[in-house]
């Protein structure tokens, strides 16, 4: 998985700011795919540029509202469908979930 592809994921939901996002981001995929604040604006500013999403409104202090593209939802959609996971089975944090006990 990719920070663009759980993005566009977000934003295939429903438009929203980065700061929108950051915290939807926090509150359901950073379990799984962390990423910093500087890192989802940057990957924001690239997807932009690669017209996988739009800028739908600036509001105060540059406020911006992002929205997914039909270029970006095709993206999303080819990731879901043609892109094989990739098949990582080792987790040294699990690992030491299941020893937890010693």
């Amino acid at each position: 998985m990719s920070l663009r592809h759980a993005l566009l994921g977000l934003l295939a939901d429903r438009p929203g700011s980065g700061w929108d996002l950051l915290k939807r981001f926090e509150a359901s995929l950073d379990f799984v795919w962390p990423a910093t604040q500087s890192q989802l604006y940057t990957e924001l500013n690239r997807m932009t540029a690669d017209e996988l999403i739009e800028v739908t409104s600036v509001g105060a202090r540059n406020r911006k509202e992002y929205a997914i593209t039909d270029d970006g939802r095709a993206e999303l959609q080819r990731w879901l469908l043609d892109v094989e996971p990739e098949r990582n089975r080792r987790s040294e944090a699990l690992l030491r979930v299941f020893f937890l006990w010693a």
